[in-house]
């Protein structure tokens, strides 16, 4: 059997100022993703016309066996649609 070695840890936040004005429309939904072999967050909120986006991965130094490569394909596929969240701005 193969196995597939990982090891990450990471998170960031980042800031953006609405500079020219605009009135935030809609925000992505929240995710949280947790496996046994990591987990992953991405959470945005709103102060004073600012948008605060906190994103966080962590996987476990371990293998993945074969039979759980779905589990971890899946895992990757929905991060990667969580890190394409959109955030609609209209104008004020």
């Amino acid at each position: 059997m193969e196995n597939i070695e990982a090891y990450i840890g990471q998170a960031s936040r980042t800031e953006r100022r609405n500079a020219f004005k605009m009135r935030i429309s809609e925000l992505p939904e929240d995710v949280e993703l947790s496996e046994s072999f990591g987990s992953y967050s991405l959470h945005f909120e709103v102060k004073d016309n600012t948008i605060f986006v906190k994103r966080s991965i962590k996987l476990q130094s371990q293998r993945v066996t074969l039979e759980d490569y779905s589990v971890l394909e899946s895992f990757y596929q929905k991060r990667i649609k969580a890190d394409q969240s959109t955030v609609v701005l209209e104008r004020s």
